[in-house]
């Protein structure tokens, strides 16, 4: 056996052990091509399975369909949809039902691993390799994706408008100008005006605490060190209002390219639903 996780192992480990009577043997119907992988290698033992076909409820929500007679066909043994999270589900109670009656039941495995050094590693890679290509056999012929490439929710119709190559230029413009305009004659010269006026004010306090002070110290910390600290947050407002709506363009998606410089990818892999990204 090959087992991947440390649930498999200690499967592993146990049947051929303890030689159980009967395997239960919980595969995720959510990811078939890896949890079939196992199974096979259990029905080899020539110990009764039963699969308990997990995760249905998932599967129904992706419309995923899942022919589970044409899986026990097969496998070559029984296969029960159940749902492990949902109270009052009868799924459970029918794998455990069927394992009972299938006590002293003798069980023919649909795939046989040729004999080979367990030793030999490469050997070892090219049966597994076998056994992906038969188990993937049996997915591709009981299992159904829905294919996403041609859904389109809301955003997609927004993308294909903005990022369209001659409107999306003049919209990003228009974008840019606006965040332009907001930090520097609106809300960061708003900002940038109220703390200067208010660092002036703290700054002209203490001219007056240290009028009397040498020549020396009131430049060190009227002119220098308040002067200085003032020049400096008087501007930090109007940098700072600039990031802030980048970044809000950025998370509202409003990404924009001319075609010579750079090409918006929309990428759709079967089964996922679609996501974009900007190559340079």
């Amino acid at each position: 056996m090959s087992p991947f996780t440390s649930e498999e192992s200690i499967t592993s480990s146990y049947v051929k052990n303890e030689n159980p009577d009967v395997i239960i043997n919980i595969v995720d119907a959510t990811n078939l091509s890896r949890s079939l992988f196992f199974t096979t290698q259990l029905l080899e033992l020539g110990i009764p399975v039963v699969v308990a076909l997990n995760k249905s409820d998932i599967t129904d929500r992706k419309k995923t369909e899942i022919d589970v007679k044409k899986l026990e066909q097969k496998l070559g043994c029984p296969v029960i949809r159940t749902v492990s999270t949902a109270s009052g589900h009868d799924g459970l109670k029918d794998v455990v039902k069927k394992a009972v009656s299938l006590k002293e039941c003798g069980q023919k495995a649909p795939y046989v691993q040729d004999e080979i050094n367990l030793q030999d590693k490469a050997a070892v890679e090219a049966e597994d390799r076998k056994r992906f290509e038969f188990v993937n056999g049996i997915v591709k012929t009981v299992e159904k994706r829905r294919v996403f490439t041609k859904d389109k929710n809301k955003q997609d119709k927004i993308d294909s408008v903005l990022t369209n190559k001659f409107i999306g230029l003049p919209v990003f413009a228009v974008i840019m100008f606006g965040v332009f305009y907001i930090s520097q004659s609106t809300v960061g010269t708003w900002i940038a005006d109220w703390l200067v006026g208010w660092i002036e004010t703290f700054q002209a306090w203490v001219g007056e605490l240290v009028a009397n002070a040498s020549p020396f110290t009131q430049a060190l910390l009227v002119d220098g060190i308040i002067g200085g600290v003032g020049a400096v947050v008087g501007f930090l407002p109007l940098v700072m209002v600039m990031p802030s709506g980048r970044v809000s363009e950025m998370t509202t998606s409003f990404r924009f390219s001319w075609p010579p410089v750079a090409y918006r990818v929309r990428v759709r892999v079967k089964g996922v639903p679609a996501t974009t990204a900007s190559l340079p």
